[in-house]
C-alpha cells in the first residue's frame, strides 16, 4: 500500500475480498484494483463497512488516511468475522467499543484507534506504531513471564 500511495493513488476499496495472503513468508496482494483512484479526487467505489464516510471518520477524498481507515476495519472484519451495521448515533463509538471488546485487537487499540482517526499520513507510519506496539506487548509479556518465575521460584523450598 504504501508503494501505491507514494505513487500518488488510493486503493479506495480495500477490504478481504480483494485481499490474498499467501505463505510463508507471509505476502498480502490486491487484487481488483477497480477503484484505485488518483489521490485528491473521490472515491467512487467503497463497501460500507469499510468506508470512513459510513461511520462518520471523514470524507470519501482519496488520500492514505482513507485506506488506512479502511485497513483498520479489515483488522476488526477478521477479529469478529463479520461486518456490522452501525447502530445508533454515535458510529464511532461503536468502532472503538469492538476494538475494545476483541482481545487481539485491544492489544492494539491506540494504534488502531489512531487509524481510524486519521492519525497516520502514511502507511509507513501506521506500519512503524504497529511494530512498536508489538514490541511493547512482547516485553510486557517477557516482564511478567520473568516475575512468575521469581513468584515460583520463591514458593518453592
Amino acid at each position: 500500500m504504501a508503494h501505491l500511495h507514494q505513487e500518488g493513488w488510493i486503493f479506495g476499496d480495500l477490504k478481504p475480498d480483494n485481499l490474498i495472503v499467501s505463505g510463508p513468508p507471509a505476502t498480502i496482494r490486491c487484487i481488483d484494483v477497480g477503484g484505485t483512484t488518483k489521490a485528491g479526487r473521490a472515491i467512487k467505489e467503497y463497501t460500507e463497512f469499510f468506508d470512513r464516510g459510513y461511520w462518520g471518520f471523514g470524507t470519501r477524498k482519496a488520500e492514505p488516511t482513507y485506506d488506512l481507515f479502511a485497513l483498520t476495519m479489515v483488522m476488526v472484519n477478521c477479529a469478529y468475522k463479520k461486518e456490522f451495521k452501525k447502530k445508533g448515533a454515535e458510529p464511532e463509538k461503536q468502532l472503538y467499543r469492538a476494538i475494545e471488546g476483541h482481545p487481539l485487537l485491544k492489544r492494539y487499540e491506540r494504534v488502531l484507534k489512531a487509524a481510524l482517526q486519521g492519525k497516520y499520513q502514511s502507511a509507513a507510519d501506521m506500519k512503524s506504531a504497529m511494530l512498536k506496539e508489538g514490541q511493547l506487548i512482547a516485553s510486557r509479556k517477557s516482564r511478567q513471564k520473568k516475575q512468575q518465575q521469581k513468584k515460583r521460584a520463591k514458593t518453592c523450598c
